[in-house]
């Protein structure tokens, strides 16, 4: 009985073995066949190699001078105001405070208005105004 139940124990994994081993030859099969009708991927070409430049038109601009930037509060404040016929500045507008760059993102934004408690500033920026606050130069502070 003992001899019967290796026998039928080595059968088991042999066919196990079996399948396994048809499997791979399948599976490789199927690889080496799908490898077969792709077409080339490598093409010379089409890689280019970066020479350290970049095509954008904006250069950056170094400043060092304490006064050459102004807070967003500060310039939504006094330069660009909602009744200002302009927002422009030479100043660079740098970001102190999460608070201030969440205000900037609701004043760019085309639905939601940010309250500042003042009747004649709690109103929605017009689509002019919104495209000179986005032309601006922003920093973190």
């Amino acid at each position: 009985m003992k001899k019967n139940l290796i026998k039928l124990s080595i059968i088991k994994h042999s066919l196990v073995a079996l399948v396994a081993l048809l499997l791979t030859i399948l599976n490789i099969g199927f690889f080496v066949k799908i490898t077969e009708a792709l077409p080339n991927q490598f093409d010379p070409s089409k890689f280019v190699i970066f020479d350290g430049t970049y095509d954008w038109d904006d250069t950056i601009i170094d400043k060092a001078e304490s006064t050459d930037y102004i807070t967003y509060t500060q310039f939504r404040d006094t330069i660009c105001t909602a009744g200002a016929s302009s927002c422009d500045t030479t100043k660079i507008i740098r970001f102190d405070t999460a608070e201030e760059l969440y205000r900037f993102s609701v004043d760019v934004s085309f639905s939601q208005i940010y309250i500042t408690g003042n009747p004649t500033e709690d109103v929605k920026l017009s689509d002019a105004k919104i495209d000179e606050l986005l032309d601006q130069h922003y920093v973190l502070g």
